[in-house]
């Protein structure tokens, strides 16, 4: 007869001291793998504000370099060597931009904010629009068309339909003048593509003549209502628009703040950059350049724009 014994050392346990040893280790693992985490969760994060700020940055750089550029008419004369003339039947006060030949116009808030404040009748957010901060006021066409025929009264006839309004601004233009105009009436249907004016233009005109809509635009730093844990206000680049006797402000870019403008000038044959400290039609003068900048969660950008 067989007989089996079993070996003793193959029953033994685990020691104590072992068990210590492995709890030790895969305390130091697990440790090692949550810091791991926690870094990789930081680093995550950090690199997500980076990338919604470097957003911020180069979307507001693109919005006001684009709309600084394709600013103005596409009157085919031009549209800045003519005399502009108010033909809308409003009550025209000094310097208004609507009337004038500038298309871009600069300055320090203060002096437009009333203006915007008083334009959104109250649906303004906050304090509005950030203190010290700069403006840039544009005008931008929005829409054209031709004449078909020379105006007649307050009729103009023009070579295409169109959607404008009531209230809406139009320029038309021939070799010498712009004659800024208001609609009163769209008579547009399937026959007519006529244009009901609420005052006769000042200029003759004729057929092929530019009429073009425009809409003048103010990029702006508004204030969202809201704060920060540490009680700052926050704001945003804005756009406030007026046109069609309606105004309105839209919340660009959150997070943009301290909007600041200034333009190039040559002194003896050098190069130097003035801060706006007042209203400037910009295009009126010699200056050849822009640099616009602003701040995206503290951090301060720039953009060169030239003229």
């Amino acid at each position: 007869m067989f007989h089996f014994h079993k070996n003793k050392k193959t029953q033994r346990g685990v020691t104590l001291t072992e068990l210590l040893i492995a709890i030790t280790i895969a305390v130091i693992v697990v440790g090692m793998g949550f810091k791991i985490y926690l870094s990789s969760k930081q680093i995550y994060r950090s690199n997500r504000t980076s990338t919604v700020a470097d957003v911020r940055e180069l979307s507001a750089k693109k919005i006001i370099y684009d709309a600084v550029t394709n600013s103005g008419l596409s009157c085919k004369y031009g549209a800045k060597t003519q005399k502009y003339i108010n033909r809308t039947g409003d009550f025209e006060t000094k310097d208004d931009f609507v009337y004038d030949g500038s298309t871009i116009r600069v300055g320090n808030i203060s002096q437009v904010g009333d203006y915007i404040r008083r334009s959104l009748k109250g649906s303004c957010e906050g304090i509005c629009y950030q203190p010290n901060s700069d403006f840039i006021m544009l005008k931008k066409e929005d829409s054209f068309a031709r004449l078909a025929v020379a105006p007649v009264n307050l009729t103009l006839k023009l070579d295409k339909r169109v959607s404008w309004q009531q209230g809406d601004y139009l320029a038309l233009c021939n070799n010498d003048d712009v004659d800024v105009v208001k609609v009163e009436k769209n008579n547009n249907n399937d026959q007519l593509n006529d244009i009901r004016l609420a005052a006769t233009p000042y200029s003759e005109y004729g057929k092929g003549d530019y009429v073009g809509k425009f809409d003048v635009n103010i990029f702006y730093i508004g204030d969202t209502g809201e704060k920060d844990k540490q009680g700052n206000r926050l704001y945003s680049l804005n756009l406030f628009t007026n046109n069609s006797n309606t105004s309105s402000s839209y919340a660009l870019i959150d997070g943009v703040s301290d909007l600041k403008v200034s333009y190039a000038f040559i002194n003896n044959k050098n190069l130097h950059w003035r801060n706006v400290d007042k209203t400037i039609d910009i295009d009126k003068t010699d200056y050849q350049a822009l640099k616009v900048s602003f701040k995206v969660n503290g951090n301060k950008f720039e953009r060169v724009i030239l003229l």
